[in-house]
């Protein structure tokens, strides 16, 4: 029996040649079988994975969309937020300016004025200080034209109130009747009192003696005489206290005197 084990368990080379190309053949379709298992379950990573790839594709097309979408909405809100922005801006830029041009008109308009007003003020203290100093000067020449022209004007005066008065005397005889009455009431006296006068003025104060008589003392005597050496209506009085000179020429020679004195005093007291 153990012998005959043996023989039975005796392999050739020939079947162990076979025997190894069948193990070997075995392994080799193993590893085949395992190979394409292997195949098989990566072909179905990979379907996997292509189908995970394309989901995220999908996805990150989407998101990358939403993101554009997202980027552009905030694109356009921040345009629309710079345009407001610098609308705003160019808004108070403009009330800034429009403020900076009222306030520099306000300021330009101010200045001038004042300057206007202070070059008023200065030319109407210069026209003041000119027409002033014009009045002084017309006032010096005024005084110093009358000074050189009071002889004269005195002279004249005189000469106009002499033709005035031989005027009213020659219109009016009771002005000569008045006059002598009041020469008369100065001879406030008694006696004799004689009143001469031109010859053509005789006849009519001879006329008005009783009216000349009430200008006089009760006791009194008038005389009028005619008096070839008087003219006009020259009058001259006598009495025992002496004469009085009545003629016109001699009065206003008198009235020139007094001026010309007066005159003179006010010179001396000006200098």
């Amino acid at each position: 029996m153990s012998n005959l084990i043996k023989s039975t368990n005796y392999i050739s080379l020939e079947d162990k040649k076979k025997l190894k190309l069948s193990i070997t053949y075995k392994e080799d379709l193993t590893q085949i079988e395992e190979t394409e298992q292997n195949i098989e379950e990566d072909a179905e990573i990979l379907s996997i994975r292509d189908e995970i790839l394309k989901e995220a594709q999908a996805i990150a097309s989407e998101q990358i969309e939403k993101a554009k979408t997202e980027v552009a909405a905030i694109k356009a809100e921040a345009e629309n937020e710079i345009k407001l922005w610098w609308s705003e801006k160019r808004e108070k830029d403009e009330d800034i300016v429009q403020e900076t041009k009222a306030k520099a008109v306000e300021q330009g308009i101010k200045e001038g004025t004042e300057h206007a007003v202070e070059q008023v003020k200065q030319q109407y203290s210069d026209l003041i200080n000119e027409a002033s100093s014009i009045v002084n000067t017309a006032y010096k020449e005024k005084e110093k034209i009358i000074q050189e022209a009071e002889p004269f004007l005195v002279d004249l005066s005189c000469a106009i109130a002499e033709k005035v008065i031989h005027k009213e005397l020659h219109d009016s005889k009771e002005t000569v009747i008045q006059m002598i009455s009041k020469v008369l009431t100065r001879r406030n006296e008694e006696g004799i009192i004689k009143c001469c006068v031109a010859p053509d003025q005789y006849k009519y104060i001879k006329d008005a003696k009783e009216e000349l008589l009430l200008s006089l003392d009760p006791q009194a005597e008038l005389q009028i005489v005619p008096d070839a050496s008087l003219s006009g209506f020259d009058c001259v009085v006598h009495s025992s206290f002496g004469s009085i000179d009545a003629k016109i020429d001699t009065q206003l020679s008198e009235i020139k005197n007094q001026l010309n004195e007066i005159t003179r005093k006010r010179d001396e007291h000006d200098g």
